[in-house]
């Protein structure tokens, strides 16, 4: 960061001097595409570059490629390469599938560059707390790499082996998409779920690119999925016709997951999700997409060992997919928390729904106001207390686990809300001595 801020500022003394075509390769190189803090100091850099050669660094590019989806023992031999390589006088981009996956889940989180009108100690103060609220809430990791989404989808744009220009007569030529390609890669998925970007420039590239996908969906042969997609994304720009202000990002998360399910009929989420597309036109701020297919499922037997499916993916897609006061809302009114709940308490779940449900409540004690609303709204800390009692045995390897996760989750309330005197009225200051019940049967 401190090099990237050094450089920045070195630029900025005169950036019309320093605007060339060697300092943009050479920048290139060290820029990584990622919402870090120094890859955003890097990102203003070169964009006041293009700007003034008025040249784009783009036409050097000689090939894009699409890097497979690397599993963790495979990623620590093999690596991720980066984002653009130099040869000679071309350039290489490398898209990774893994950083693509972790945009996803990422949510709308973004860094603003702070201006530099102040006293040297002011300004130092103002990129010190931007680069505290990078480490706090992005990544540093290398492999959990989060693309910027402006900067990805106008790759994406000016990406040749996704979208080609079909010259056509009289006309200056029409964008064709690879949909195929879009798919399987997840970039289609990437690119709905920024369709609610806070980012008025990121909204606007993607509804353009949306609307080259449809358009590409009606010319397309041999894609014998074209027509629900073509309905998919139609839903998509028919919504952004009217105000979507009030449409919390969850939904447009859950949303996007149906742009991998719709090309595989084998899925167990296929027909409910097929039939969740042509039924819903118009997405409204006040439901979540599948969850009432899911939750009121088991209408028939054979439907019933696809529930037990579907339940991990809901609340695995639903912990994803919480980032804000407005999902926590939506949540709580759609009456999600309690359904997580009931589950919790169910003595036939699996211990792999179990950790979801935990993972799902950390999650909920992530956001603002999280911990009180569980506490407050839907008495978390007696049922975390009872659930510690329900798991005796020490010697357990499994009991121990569940045991050292609900450890994890009354800790965190007591650092979140410990000190907040509402919630100690509340528990009529119990709640440190409920943390240590928990922690003590834990021993």
């Amino acid at each position: 960061f401190l090099s990237s801020l050094i450089l920045y500022n070195l630029f900025n003394f005169n950036h019309s001097k320093c605007s060339n075509s060697l300092l943009l390769d050479q920048l290139l190189v060290l820029y990584l595409g990622s919402i870090r803090a120094e890859d955003v100091l890097l990102k203003a850099i070169l964009t006041k570059i293009e700007a003034k050669i008025s040249k784009s660094w783009i036409t050097k590019v000689r090939n894009w490629e699409v890097n497979e989806e690397l599993k963790n023992d495979e990623y620590l031999i093999v690596g991720e390469p980066r984002l653009i390589t130099k040869d000679k006088s071309s350039l290489v981009v490398s898209i990774s599938k893994n950083y693509i996956n972790n945009s996803i889940n990422h949510g709308d989180k973004a860094l603003q560059i702070p201006d530099s009108k102040g006293s040297i100690e002011e300004n130092w103060n103002k990129f010190n707390t931007m680069y505290c609220e990078s480490e706090v809430s992005i990544d540093q990791e290398y492999e959990n790499t989060v693309y910027d989404p402006e900067f990805f989808l106008l790759l994406i744009l000016n990406n040749e082996e996704l979208v080609k220009i079909d010259k056509v007569e009289d006309e200056s030529g029409k964008p064709k998409f690879d949909v195929v390609r879009l798919i399987n890669s997840g970039i289609l998925q990437y690119i709905v779920a920024n369709v609610g970007n806070s980012n008025k420039n990121v909204g606007t590239i993607v509804k353009m690119l949306l609307q080259g996908v449809l358009q590409t969906l009606e010319t397309i042969e041999n894609f014998k999925d074209a027509n629900v997609y073509k309905v998919y994304i139609s839903n998509i720009l028919f919504t952004l016709r009217g105000d979507t202000s009030s449409i919390p990002n969850i939904i447009w998360y859950m949303y996007s997951a149906f742009a991998n399910i719709l090309s595989n009929p084998g899925h167990f989420l296929y027909e409910k999700t097929f039939r969740y597309v042509l039924s819903t036109p118009q997405l409204k701020s006040n439901d979540i997409p599948i969850y009432t297919l899911i939750v009121l499922a088991i209408d028939a037997q054979s439907e019933e060992e696809s529930y037990y499916k579907q339940v991990p993916w809901l609340i695995e897609h639903l912990t994803k997919a919480l980032h804000d006061t407005s999902d926590l809302n939506l949540i709580k009114n759609k009456g999600v928390i309690e359904w997580v709940m009931n589950l919790m308490n169910s003595p036939f779940i699996s211990i792999r729904i179990k950790t979801l449900i935990f993972k799902f409540i950390e999650r909920i004690e992530a956001i603002d106001q999280g911990s009180d609303l569980i506490i407050t709204r839907f008495g978390m800390l007696s049922n975390l207390e009872q659930q510690s009692q329900n798991y005796p045995d020490k010697d357990s390897l499994l009991d121990s686990q569940i045991k050292l996760n609900l450890d994890q989750l009354m800790v965190r309330m007591g650092i979140s809300v410990g000190s907040s005197k509402r919630i100690l009225h509340w528990t009529e200051n119990d709640l440190p001595n409920a943390i240590k019940r928990v922690c003590t049967r834990s021993d």
